[in-house]
């Protein structure tokens, strides 16, 4: 119901003057509201930025329909296929120059909601690309079947260009002209993993998916986490990140080792075969949240490797962890 609503009363932005809609249809919101509001009623309670124009919730949306409905069949995923629809079509509009890739506006307008990207970007290009994949799927099982073929085409067209405009020899860009255009980050193959995780296509060449996976295991966890943890943004050479939010820490999201974040990594790396380094992750992750910092029982969504603070105690993305169980669910 939500993704359909649209709530044109004004909220204020907590990042600068702007006012911003509460809710927007078509988008996703970032939450079902807040307990000081009305929850369910009024929704995107969220106010750091104005997720109305985020491009990473509605793939996220769609992508965990699709899954989903190999839990629940065919029928439960058709019944969702409007929304679906709704969701991938509201973001089409950010495909500026028909590259088959949605491309940023230079704010963070994604769930790392303190990096600036231009342009597309690894992460929510990939996203979309996996959401097309995703949708297809849901499609199929709502017998739409030229609405599936035109998603993937989609997809596979936004491939080439993914390829060509984000690989670098050794990984796959941040972004293409931001701030951190050549950064190594972390979550630079979400979107294609899950794609392949739950059996909705390929995206990338599996070769150089475990490239930038290797290259990311030695730049910011051998590297900069020195074995403890992946750390979110590294730049090449060792240069200075360049931080844009000065009212913000200057380790927020940029050299903070993301607790859900690199359980998430570390399923990547276990699904494109590169398991030792999986484990090496997670069992460094045990040693510092639990033996070093007895941090058992609030895992918090971030913590500093040079300081013995956290962020977000008994936060919820640390729950990535089930990505680390196997999925043999099929479709019924």
């Amino acid at each position: 119901r939500a993704v359909d609503a649209e709530d044109t009363r004004q909220r204020r932005h907590m990042r600068s003057p702007e006012l911003f809609p509460i809710n927007r249809a078509g988008a996703v919101p970032h939450d079902l509201g807040a307990p000081e509001e009305d929850p369910f009623h009024t929704v995107n309670s969220f106010s750091w930025q104005n997720t109305t124009r985020w491009k990473d919730l509605n793939c996220h949306f769609v992508i965990e329909i699709a899954r989903d409905g190999l839990v629940f069949g065919t029928q439960w995923a058709a019944g969702h296929y409007p929304q679906v629809k709704t969701a991938l079509t509201h973001l089409e509009q950010y495909d500026t120059d028909d590259d088959g890739l949605i491309e940023h506006s230079g704010w963070p307008d994604q769930t790392f909601d303190n990096l600036p990207m231009v342009g597309p970007s690894a992460y929510c290009a990939g996203l979309w690309l996996a959401a097309l994949l995703a949708g297809a799927h849901v499609a199929e099982a709502a017998g739409d079947t030229a609405q599936a073929a035109t998603w993937r085409a989609m997809s596979a067209k936004g491939a080439k260009s993914y390829e060509a405009a984000l690989w670098t020899g050794t990984h796959f860009r941040f972004d293409t002209s931001g701030p951190l255009s050549e950064a190594y980050f972390i979550e630079q193959l979400f979107g294609p993993f899950m794609a392949r995780r739950y059996g909705f296509g390929e995206i990338v060449d599996a070769d150089k998916a475990r490239t930038a996976l290797r290259t990311v295991f030695e730049k910011n966890f051998e590297g900069a986490g020195q074995g403890k943890g992946v750390v979110n943004v590294v730049m090449p050479e060792g240069r200075e990140i360049p931080w844009i939010a000065d009212d913000v820490p200057e380790s927020n999201q940029r050299t903070e080792v993301i607790v859900g974040i690199n359980y998430s990594y570390a399923a990547q790396l276990e699904s494109w075969g590169l398991k030792d380094e999986a484990e090496r992750v997670r069992t460094a992750l045990y040693r510092e949240l639990y033996e070093q910092r007895a941090l058992f029982f609030r895992i918090p969504a971030a913590i500093d490797i040079a300081t013995p603070t956290y962020r977000a105690a008994m936060n919820m993305r640390p729950l990535a962890d089930w990505f680390s169980a196997s999925w043999p669910i099929r479709e019924k």
